[in-house]
């Protein structure tokens, strides 16, 4: 381990230690509905099949977020278990193959700690079972424990990442991208949906777990279709299934007599940004011009890897002069965006080529006008967007 984590893995230990005692004197007066020894085996059983199974929340990212579902049942373990065993679920439910395994670990036990902590601080010392009387104290109680896990994870994390890293938490992905966002709803929402079944029918856990995996599983094929479309790097779509796409969108335009432009982006001087920051500072240039393309883009657009540093758009439905407007919005964004990173700020600029359809060109010509018109940006200067003239339209 290098010195510069060496505190930082004290850090946790101290913490995590620190929150399991506090949870053994904040809870010396609770009485737990079920024996630990029926729910922890469980718990983890089910924590284990969970670990298996990864899904990706939101239509689209450049990170290619992996989501494993195995908050609910920690949730489930907080509020069931008496401290150690909590502690014991929390180093189980960390997904295998992780970097920082002893980090992630070591967060967990703190995480669900504190929140067991802060739902017994709400919920009080007697039984656990719910009652109409109970009822309202009780989801107050869940909800702190809800509101203590994502919080101690969101501080802990990305102060971690900070220290060690120098990236803000304003700039951490985790706090930027939607995708990101929707993960924790969608595992906050799954969180109250299991730690209130474990409260109010326990022995129901099991089999509503074995159906949720079912949905995991599915949700594993969804995911498993998803990235066979997608470059594994940016999480554009990748050559094969945009111009499949593209074809489709060419046809329909040609059909219904409908306008549509093609845009090609190139990362200017990738060489520059390599000897800078190294090739990884390259791939973080990659992936911040596809995650503006997301922002910046409809949903009806088509976005994909064109192959290195360049990407190309479809635009349906869109001419030449919006579609300008569109590249420019682009290009601007991608000028004012900044990453930091351990060998200094990133910045980069693109350079672009539109083509518009006339009526009979091909796919393959379209990319080719393109092509030329980008590299008329590039001679021209660069960080700039130049238009390939439309052909001459002919007939009868």
């Amino acid at each position: 381990m290098s010195r510069r984590l060496r505190p930082l893995m004290v850090a946790h230990v101290l913490g995590a230690a620190g929150a399991v005692l506090w949870l053994l004197v904040g809870t010396r007066d609770a009485t737990w509905l079920l024996p630990w020894w029926v729910v922890l085996p469980v718990l983890v059983g089910l924590v284990a099949v969970a670990n298996r199974t990864t899904m990706v929340p939101g239509r689209r990212g450049g990170d290619r977020l992996l989501y494993t579902p195995t908050t609910p049942f920690q949730l489930a373990g907080a509020v069931l278990l008496p401290p150690l065993g909590v502690a014991v679920l929390a180093l189980a439910a960390t997904e295998h193959g992780s970097r920082f395994g002893w980090f992630n670990r070591l967060r967990r036990v703190l995480a669900l700690s504190l929140a067991a902590l802060a739902y017994w601080q709400v919920h009080g010392p007697g039984s656990q079972q719910v009652t109409a009387a109970t009822a309202g104290r009780d989801a107050l109680a869940l909800l702190a424990a809800m509101a203590v896990f994502e919080l101690v994870n969101a501080v802990v994390l990305g102060g971690s990442v900070w220290l060690v890293q120098g990236v803000p938490p304003t700039k951490q992905e985790q706090f930027r991208q939607v995708e990101h966002l929707t993960a924790d709803l969608w595992e906050l929402s799954a969180a109250a949906a299991g730690a209130a079944l474990a409260l109010t029918a326990p022995v129901l856990l099991v089999p509503a777990s074995g159906l949720l995996v079912l949905v995991l599983r599915q949700s594993a094929f969804v995911q498993a279709v998803h990235e066979r479309d997608r470059d594994v790097k940016t999480g554009l779509l990748n050559m094969r299934s945009f111009t499949r796409l593209a074809e489709r969108e060419l046809s329909r335009a040609r059909r219904h007599d409908r306008p549509l432009s093609i845009l090609m982006l190139d990362l200017d001087d990738l060489r520059r940004v390599n000897a800078v920051h190294g090739h990884l500072g390259g791939d973080h240039a990659i992936q911040l011009i596809a995650r503006i393309l997301n922002e910046q883009l409809r949903a009806e657009d088509l976005p994909a890897r064109f192959g290195g540093e360049e990407f190309v758009v479809v635009l349906p439905d869109t001419g030449i002069a919006d579609a300008l407007g569109a590249a420019e919005r682009i290009r601007s964004a991608v000028e004012a965006a900044t990453e930091a990173l351990p060998t200094g700020e990133l910045r980069v600029t693109v350079s672009g080529g539109l083509a518009g359809l006339a009526w009979n060109e091909t796919l393959e010509d379209l990319l080719v006008n393109a092509d030329r018109a980008l590299y008329e940006a590039k001679d021209a200067g660069r960080n700039q967007i130049s238009v390939a003239p439309l052909p001459a339209v002919t007939g009868d």
